[in-house]
């Protein structure tokens, strides 16, 4: 585990990093569709505009890369991203900023390695600087190693739960976490 992610580069994204995103983000959606509120043949539509416009509406991505590839084509370069919005809370208006992760994908190689809570964690740490006072997610019930992943996180359920928009036949479960 720890020379696979000694390997691995994690660092926020920048504009001109819109391709890598869109390398991502497409090799996420063929990997596990099943865990967006998106498809493939929706976003393989995109044009570069709109995976600029992505990337640019985050609160933050991170990119996970395999180092000595940082020259290669963006596929071949990207290892895992996670990004999230920024959300206000309607409960507490003006004091305190909700985060929502809304994608989180790891290479299946490179799943068990701890590179995913580094994600996580690079994420948490944006959060917090920024003043958010709380970061949340919504997984899909049928996805026990990611539900079970995010626990041992320190996510907690809401006790919130609603069918996932483009696949109305998946639940999902809300989990959140304060940030203090």
């Amino acid at each position: 585990m720890t020379s696979v992610s000694a390997d691995i580069v994690v660092r926020r994204l920048e504009a001109a990093d819109w391709p890598v995103l869109k390398a991502a983000r497409l090799a996420a959606l063929t990997d596990a569709p099943e865990a967006f509120a998106s498809t493939l043949e929706h976003e393989l539509d995109y044009t570069d505009e709109q995976w600029q416009e992505w990337l640019a509406s985050t609160a933050a991505t991170f990119g996970a890369f395999r180092t000595g590839e940082e020259r290669g084509p963006p596929a071949a370069r990207i290892a895992g991203m996670a990004a999230a919005r920024v959300r206000p809370r309607p409960d507490q208006p003006g004091e305190h900023t909700e985060w929502r992760l809304m994608s989180v994908w790891l290479s299946p190689d490179l799943r068990g390695t701890g590179i995913a809570a580094r994600l996580v964690d690079a994420m948490r740490e944006q959060a917090r600087r920024s003043g958010a006072g709380l970061i949340s997610l919504w997984v899909t019930d049928a996805n026990e190693r990611a539900r079970a992943f995010y626990i041992r996180l320190g996510f907690e359920p809401t006790g919130r739960h609603q069918l996932m928009p483009e696949q109305p036949d998946l639940w999902e479960t809300e989990l959140a976490q304060p940030l203090n």
